[in-house]
């Protein structure tokens, strides 16, 4: 009996540390229980066996949550659908009835854009845009000579200040598909409304990744800090954190925001549980999560799939496997010899071989059952900025702190002024297709 109290324990401290399975441990003590039942069929109480919980990730996760507060989550709306620019489609969500002056952010659209359509000629005055491109290529242009192009994975920093006249147009992609991408509007301190323009570009191979979570986590660290990771540049006036975060089946993150900072996490694609506790929620593709202030981290997890189950299920199998091994042994141990000399042997086979009758596909006995599994990857964006304590007014592509400063504006670049003097006469050549 000792040799099967030490195995069994054994086992469940392996599957309590490696596995953190709260079922292993219950259904081994279900099994321990039977085993020693007296001979009526009950369960002394003088005989009951309670294993020691042993220490487990979980435990060490504990007390370092203890260390750090989750962010609760303010609100979760989704992303509509509707056309912009010429012939663009964008899912828009901050900027829209549900979230607006979501301080610094002024606007965040999802955009796809199909061959013949884009943003041609347009101004802009006082924030920043931040493009990043997921898909395709997506070329631009402004009235200062600057021309370039950006990639899927680049993103692109412009800040407009005290006035720009660009475009940004759509590659042709060979297979007809579209660009696809995120662009950010933050906004600018009222002391840098009247800055110069200027624009910077970020390629994909310069953002710093990593891998957490044993691999189920990839994070790209365009600006920010995450695990030990830096990638505070000097990127746009406002600070801002963004990730670009890919959660795999059974994969989860605790990531770190600055606190006072608004926070908010758009989801590209798959289910994504976001927060923590009761008040954890699951979130479908084309939603926006916005986070309360107070909080030090944001959690994010995606459950884990069909195949993990299935993988779980021959793991417990396994065990029960070796305990029946274990529990053969110690009854062959408990035999004298004589006992042991009489019991019935099976008879041995003519031929030293096995062989299977395979019918309908499947061998006859054993059914052969392959899963289809759809694993889809949790992506998601994630961005933290720190507030400004100022006023907005807003007018389409004019961002100020009062009505007679966007007022200002608009006549300005009708009379090519202050600001706009160079849109005087301009044209862009990547906007001459779609302008008459």
């Amino acid at each position: 009996m000792k040799l099967f109290l030490l195995t069994l324990s054994l086992i469940v401290a392996i599957s309590s540390i490696f596995f953190n399975r709260e079922s292993i441990r219950e259904t081994l003590l279900n099994q321990l229980h039977v085993f020693t039942a007296n001979s009526s069929g009950t369960i002394p109480s003088s005989r009951s066996i309670h294993l020691p919980r042993f220490i487990s990730p979980s435990f060490f996760a504990s007390k370092t949550a203890n260390m750090t507060t989750p962010r609760p989550i303010q609100k979760v709306f989704l992303a509509r659908e509707q056309a912009e620019g010429a012939g663009a489609r964008v899912r828009r969500s901050i900027g829209t009835e549900n979230l607006k002056n979501f301080s610094p952010f002024l606007m965040l659209d999802h955009f796809s854009i199909k061959p013949g359509a884009g943003f041609p000629d347009h101004p802009h005055r006082g924030q920043e845009t931040i493009t990043y491109l997921l898909q395709g290529g997506v070329d631009h242009e402004d009235f200062a000579g600057n021309a370039g192009t950006i990639e899927a994975g680049d993103l692109q920093f412009m800040t407009a200040g005290k006035g720009i006249m660009h475009a940004e147009m759509p590659r042709q992609n060979p297979d007809g598909s579209a660009n696809v991408g995120m662009q950010l509007w933050v906004d600018l301190p009222e002391k840098l409304k009247k800055c110069e323009p200027r624009y910077r570009d970020l390629r994909a191979k310069e953002i710093p990744k990593i891998d957490i979570d044993d691999g189920k986590v990839h994070v790209k660290v365009i600006s920010g800090k995450s695990h030990g990771v830096d990638s505070v540049q000097e990127l746009a006036y406002t600070p801002v954190w963004i990730f670009d975060i890919e959660i795999k089946p059974g994969g989860k993150i605790e990531q770190e925001v600055p606190v006072g900072w608004n926070a908010f996490a758009y989801t590209l694609s798959g289910k994504t549980l976001f927060g923590s506790g009761e008040g954890k929620r699951k979130v479908e593709e084309y939603f926006n999560v916005v986070f309360k202030q107070e909080g030090h981290v944001v959690n994010a997890e995606v459950e884990g799939s069909a195949k993990e189950s299935a993988r779980f299920s021959k793991y417990l199998l396994s065990l029960y496997l070796l305990l029946s091994l274990v529990l053969f042994a110690h009854f062959l141990m408990r035999l004298d010899r004589s006992t042991l000399c009489n019991l019935p042997l099976l008879s041995r086979p003519k031929h030293n071989s096995i062989s299977f009758r395979k019918t309908g596909g499947h061998l006859s006995g054993c059914l052969l059952q392959k899963n289809v599994v759809r694993i889809l990857k949790g992506a998601k964006i994630l961005v933290a900025g720190q507030p400004l304590d100022q006023k907005v007014v807003q007018y389409g592509p004019f961002v100020l702190n009062s009505e007679e400063e966007v007022y200002q504006a608009m006549m300005d670049f009708q009379t090519k002024t202050n600001g706009f003097e160079r849109a005087r006469g301009w044209r862009s050549e990547i906007g001459k297709t779609m302008v008459g």
